[in-house]
């Protein structure tokens, strides 16, 4: 084929030219140079696997931070004083919470502070709590920890604003403050919940059948029954109030050896289930965990009468 030479050429080059030009144009129109880069960009492992600093959206940490609690010698403790303390509350607080005026709001209580890493921050912006699992992680790393040196009667909180308002009309802290505990070393445990046989009645059926796939917790515990207790056991009811708050014995602890409370921190660690789901499965088997039967809901007069007191 002959080439194409002299005026006729430069009119070609010319709108070939301006074709692209157009197109270019076109494609990068109403695009900002950050966004159409950000569109084909490839993040590096270290990327994808840098975990959330608590910011939004939620990111899971990946790798999940993996380290075991292993139980301390028997003179030692992570409760601050030097020698077991007779009671202590376990608190689960988030890393930066000001925690300065704690102590003073529990006179004649110990206390441990069990800081939350904000790697698994609810998925709203803010991030100012964390997962359910972490609260449970918590718990178990204190019991773990302690095993050898728990003191005698234990109370267990997390540190959101609690409305741990009972029927009792207590909060969090004057909750605490008129514990019986007396009555914890009789009974082992109690939720510091009081409430109406209707007000705990918010159970579910592990053994539903058929399964209602929307009831994602009666799923869940139906599938990790036999995994934390290893027995076939599943009740067909479960029931306790909510937001694991409570109080236990040292007694009542150590009626299980540390390898179960490790086997629990295992599971909840190595789960594929979502932190806060797994979080829930713990909030209600506390109460089996540590003896209760698996619907507990105590009588209301009787519960604030022996937790609290008022009678």
């Amino acid at each position: 084929m002959r080439a194409i030479k002299g005026p006729v050429a430069t009119v070609a080059a010319i709108a070939a030219i301006a074709i692209l030009l157009f197109c270019s144009l076109n494609w990068r129109h109403g695009t900002s140079d950050t966004d159409w880069k950000a569109d084909f960009a490839v993040e590096s492992q270290e990327d994808i696997k840098k975990p959330s600093s608590g910011g939004y959206p939620y990111i899971k940490p990946d790798p999940l931070p993996w380290k075991a609690p292993t139980p301390k010698s028997s003179n030692s403790s992570t409760v601050d004083t030097a020698s077991p303390a007779d009671r202590v509350i376990v608190l689960a607080t988030l890393e930066h919470d000001d925690n300065s005026q704690v102590h003073a709001q529990f006179p004649g209580w110990q206390l441990s502070f069990q800081i939350l890493g904000r790697d698994f921050a609810k998925l709203h912006a803010g991030a100012d709590r964390t997962d359910k699992g972490r609260i449970a992680n918590a718990y178990l790393t204190f019991i773990i920890e302690n095993y050898h040196n728990l003191p005698e009667t234990m109370v267990f909180l997390n540190s959101y604003p609690s409305n741990t308002q009972n029927s009792a009309n207590l909060n969090k802290v004057d909750a605490v403050r008129n514990l019986k505990t007396d009555y914890i070393q009789k009974a082992g445990y109690a939720n510091l919940r009081c409430m109406t046989k209707a007000g705990c009645t918010n159970h579910f059926l592990p053994t539903r059948n058929p399964p209602d796939e929307f009831r994602t917790l009666e799923v869940a515990m139906a599938n990790v029954w036999n995994e934390l207790f290893r027995n076939d056991n599943l009740p067909e009811k479960l029931a306790t109030p909510c937001c694991a708050e409570f109080a236990v014995s040292r007694e009542q602890v150590q009626k299980k050896g540390v390898a179960e409370y490790l086997r629990y921190w295992e599971w909840l660690n190595k789960t594929k289930m979502d932190d806060d789901t797994a979080g829930l499965v713990f909030e209600y088997i506390w109460h089996i965990i540590f003896g209760r039967e698996a619907e507990y809901c105590l009588e209301l007069e009787k519960c604030e009468c022996d937790l609290y007191g008022r009678c």
